[in-house]
């Protein structure tokens, strides 16, 4: 009984203990510098050029890419088409099915080259 007691003492101590520890080291994400409506036609784009290829894995690694560099840098807005596709290219390149570049070009009625996304 006694051992029970100490035992039942004991995780909850360390319970609290850790429990703090995570609330101090818990980091806030800063929030992408986009507007939600920008941002939904920016992932309109990404889903619409994936409708060919149907990867949702590669989607969802391009939107953490497309969130990541938007909490980063500042993206002009006649270069968010092209910022998805890049996400979107690198993503289905790591997860598969892969896409060509031209492709890519072809989807966005050639608002932008190859060299372009290239870089």
């Amino acid at each position: 009984m006694f051992i029970e007691i100490i035992r039942i003492i004991y995780i909850q101590s360390y319970e609290c203990t850790f429990l703090n520890h995570l609330i101090t080291e818990e980091k806030t994400w800063p929030v992408p510098n986009i507007s939600p409506i920008t941002r939904a036609c920016v992932l309109n784009w990404v889903l619409k050029i994936n409708g060919n290829i149907r990867s949702p894995a590669g989607v969802q690694f391009a939107v953490w890419y497309l969130d990541i560099l938007f909490t980063t840098v500042r993206i002009d807005l006649d270069k968010l088409q092209l910022a998805a596709t890049a996400c979107y290219w690198i993503a289905v390149k790591i997860v598969g099915p892969s896409i060509s570049a031209k492709s890519l070009v072809r989807y966005s009625n050639y608002s932008f080259q190859i060299k372009d996304l290239r870089g």
